[in-house]
This record gives C-alpha cells, sequence and structure tokens, in this order.
C-alpha cells in the first residue's frame, strides 16, 4: 500500500515537472514569433504594429540581446527617444553579442548619451592629449 501511494506521488510530481516544461517551451516559443514577426513589420516599416510583438517578445525573454535592440530600433522609429535609450542602454550593457553591443553604443552616442566605452576612451585620450597631468 505504502509503495503503490508514493508511485502515485512521484507520477504526480513528473507530470507536475514535465507540464512546467512544456509551458516554458510554449512560451519561448511564442517569444520567437513575437520576436520574429515583430522584426518583420519593423524591416517593413509597420512601426505601430511591430511595438507590440516587441515589447512581448521582451516581457517573454526580458535577457534577449535582439528583442531588445530591434525595440530601441522601435522606439527610436516612433520618436520615443527615451524608450528607445533605454533599451539601447541594455544592449551597450548586457548583450553577448558583440555586433549588437557596438551598434546600441553608436546610437547612445549619437543622442550624445556616453556609454562606458566611451567615457573610457575620452580619459585614454585626454591622457595621451595631455601627458603631464598623468
Amino acid at each position: 500500500m505504502f509503495n503503490s501511494l508514493r508511485f502515485r506521488v512521484i507520477g504526480q510530481a513528473i507530470i507536475v515537472s514535465v507540464l512546467s516544461i512544456s509551458s516554458t517551451v510554449t512560451a519561448a516559443i511564442a517569444s520567437t514569433n513575437d520576436l520574429s514577426k515583430g522584426i518583420e513589420l519593423y524591416n517593413a516599416g509597420k512601426y505601430s504594429q511591430s511595438l507590440p510583438l516587441l515589447e512581448a517578445a521582451v516581457r517573454a525573454n526580458p535577457y534577449d540581446d535582439s528583442s531588445h535592440y530591434y525595440l530601441g530600433l522601435c522606439y527610436q522609429s516612433l520618436k520615443q527617444i527615451t524608450l528607445a535609450k533605454s533599451h539601447f542602454q541594455w544592449v551597450a550593457a548586457n548583450a553577448r553579442n558583440a555586433t549588437l553591443r557596438s551598434y546600441a553604443a553608436k546610437a547612445m552616442t549619437a543622442y550624445g548619451a556616453p556609454t562606458a566605452a566611451s567615457n573610457l576612451i575620452q580619459v585614454q585620450y585626454n591622457q595621451l592629449s595631455n601627458p603631464a597631468s598623468s
């Protein structure tokens, strides 16, 4: 009796784990679909239509470099500069993709907002320009 109860409890735990993994996979697929469709609409110049999809992609996967980058581009195209800058800052600071980090840093300097990299470059330039003060 005890063994059958134990197997039933273990079986239920396995079912709950499988359902949890399934919902996580489903959310990841939905996030990928939102991102792909959002990028497609963005590239077609349909910024207002791409915005909710890109926002959903960032909500579903808050650590995805591309989601933040394209959401920043979309906000930029919609003249929502403060929101665009916040996503570009996130990409410049956190992206694993070096190309996206570079593009985001360039976008930030275009807005006059220095990044850590541009601050370092400025310090090094100042030291080279004025070696006596180093």
